[in-house]
Formats: C-alpha cells, sequence, structure tokens
C-alpha cells in the first residue's frame, strides 16, 4: 500500500467517524452504510489513482497547480490544516 492510498482511507475514514461514533438517526430497519451521515466524500477517481489525494495532503508537491490548490483550499480547509 502506498502512503496515499493509506491517507485516503483515513481521509474517508474520518469523514464518517460521525457516523460510527454518534450515529444519524437513520429510519428503523434500513441499514447503516458507510457514507451515512457524512457531509463530504472525496475520491479519486480516473486513470491516475492517488494523485489527487497526494495533491490534497502534500500540495508543495505541486506548486504551479494554483487553481487546484485554491479549490482544495475552499472545500477542505488550509494546508496546514488538513
Amino acid at each position: 500500500m502506498t502512503v496515499t492510498r493509506v491517507l485516503f482511507g483515513l481521509l474517508v475514514l474520518l469523514a464518517c467517524l460521525n457516523v460510527v461514533l454518534f450515529g444519524n438517526n437513520l429510519e428503523l430497519g434500513r441499514k447503516r452504510k458507510l457514507g451515512d451521515g457524512c457531509y463530504h466524500v472525496f475520491l479519486d477517481v480516473g486513470s491516475n489513482i492517488g494523485v489527487h489525494s497526494r495533491f490534497l495532503f502534500e500540495p508543495s508537491k505541486y506548486p504551479d497547480a494554483k487553481t487546484g490548490r485554491r479549490l482544495f483550499n475552499e472545500h477542505f480547509g488550509d494546508e496546514e490544516s488538513r
């Protein structure tokens, strides 16, 4: 497993941890699913699997990607807090 895949897995785990710990008042009889209760989920799909996750957690390695950095900062917080 690469570091990027581990970090991406942690991102998904942390995004959904509130469901496991606190629940979310699901209707009775419905089985709980991984994404229940998550407001935002980042999916890295496409031909370069893992690159966008790495970009999210290691933005300093992509200094010329100003638009991408701006969008990630807007939606996932500043680079120091990720």
